[in-house]
């Protein structure tokens, strides 16, 4: 209905073209501001019916789409340029006349190389190459001086990139996430003084940051999550002054961490999960005003700064997977700052769904329910109550553990009927639902 009335409103403005259910094509539909293809299985549909007046241009998964080199030589008010998934094996040429184009998305295409014409768009703003086989980037990438979001997500051929790249300057978002070949970044990087958001996860033959990180001044988002070969954080960390978001998860070589991580006063969420190799926190980490702490898996932290246990902000610390020592330390800190965001319920209480039904009234944004494989009465009276976790918006994290016999992990029927009754809500965000069933095996 929305979709209909959308179209209703824009009525000539836009043509959304379904090549299957539409075989014939009336020309006057042609002068469109905004068109759309959908379905173009065939080669009756070419670059020429494009209409010269388009400024949006969606082309998503026509896979036999045929794209000639002048495909796009008349449409010179185009914006808005969306190839993804389409089957072109390079970018025509005519892209370079496309001096308003401000958005192109590229991604999924099986391209290896960039145009050396790319950096005739001036004033592109968002580049989306995304998931294609890309080896190389040109140096002339960094002409883009307007471009603001550039995402490489998945494009695990790509080994480096140019050694300008930090020329572009008006960057805020940028997404490297699974260049599993990336090794390094250019020492110019530093030059990204806008850079507010970057992603770097799964980059995993990356060893160092550049010296040069320490300028990124505006950064506010950091995931390093599955960087197994980073090494260790630069000593001018602190110097990333309005970083609220660290993500470190599962990198396995960091053993230690520089104390100028301390001094990030804005930091808000350190994760620090399945660091397996961490030994030492900062002694001074008491002084930083961190909300959430992640330590899950963290099997090496011999044990806890005393300055964590003044902390005033402090309402989370993830307390799964840890040594008894550290574990005992967690318990300790959860009561010295009365850290009210985690409850533990007992699966086999024959209470269980009263006290789920008394969680609504309460802060907890975390509950673990063990021992679930002594749940037999959840077809009795009051197992709706289970229900109230589907309106609890304050729960982030739902965790239900069962303890089996044996070495099977296969979930047995009755594990599947709690799974059932225990519905998350539909707030929980999607990392935690991923993460919602953890078997704890002998």
């Amino acid at each position: 209905m929305v979709h209909d009335l959308a179209k209703h409103v824009a009525g000539d403005e836009l043509s959304c073209i379904n090549l299957v259910a539409n075989s014939n094509i009336k020309r006057d539909r042609l002068s469109c501001h905004y068109q759309s293809l959908l379905n173009q299985n065939s080669t009756s549909w070419t670059y020429k019916d494009f209409s010269t007046k388009v400024r949006a241009l969606h082309l998503r998964g026509c896979e036999k789409l045929h794209l000639p080199n002048r495909a796009f030589s008349h449409t010179l008010c185009l914006r808005v340029l969306d190839l993804g998934g389409c089957d072109v094996s390079e970018l025509p040429n005519s892209l370079y006349k496309l001096k308003l184009l401000r958005y192109l998305d590229a991604s999924g295409l099986p391209i290896s190389t960039m145009p050396k014409f790319l950096n005739r768009l001036l004033n592109l703003q968002t580049l989306i190459i995304s998931n294609t086989s890309l080896k190389i980037m040109p140096a002339s990438i960094s002409c883009l001086r307007k471009l603001q979001y550039f995402d490489l997500s998945g494009c695990a051929n790509l080994s480096e990139l140019p050694v300008t790249f930090g020329f572009l300057s008006a960057l805020l978002f940028l997404n490297l996430a699974r260049c599993h070949e990336l090794h390094a970044l250019p020492e110019s990087f530093g030059m990204l003084g806008r850079l507010q958001f970057l992603n770097l996860s799964d980059c995993y033959r990356l060893q160092l940051l550049p010296k040069s990180f320490r300028l990124l001044h505006d950064m506010i988002h950091l995931d390093l999550s599955d960087c197994h070969s980073l090494e260790m954080l630069p000593d001018c960390i602190d110097q990333i002054s309005k970083l609220e978001y660290l993500n470190m998860t599962s990198c396995s070589k960091i053993q230690m961490l520089p104390e100028s991580l301390c001094k990030l006063m804005m930091l808000k969420h350190l994760n620090l999960s399945f660091c397996v190799n961490l030994e030492h926190l900062p002694s001074s980490i008491g002084n930083s005003r961190l909300e959430r702490l992640d330590l899950e898996g963290c099997f090496f932290l011999g044990d806890l700064p005393d300055s964590i246990f003044s902390m005033s902000t402090l309402v989370h610390v993830e307390r799964t997977l840890f040594t008894l020592n550290i574990n005992s330390k967690v318990e300790q800190l959860g009561e010295k700052l009365k850290l009210k965001g985690s409850c533990e319920l007992d699966g086999g209480n024959c209470d269980l769904w009263s006290r789920i039904e008394k969680l609504e009234k309460t802060p907890y944004h975390e509950v673990r329910i063990n021992g679930l494989e002594n749940a037999t009465h959840l077809e009795g009276e009051g197992s709706e109550q289970a229900k109230i976790l589907l309106n609890n918006s304050k729960l982030t994290r739902l965790i239900l553990l069962w303890e089996h016999a044996g070495c099977s992990s296969l979930v047995g029927l009755a594990d599947k009927s709690v799974m059932e009754k225990l519905v998350p809500p539909r707030s929980l965000p999607t990392p935690r639902y991923l993460r919602l069933y953890e078997y704890r095996l002998p």
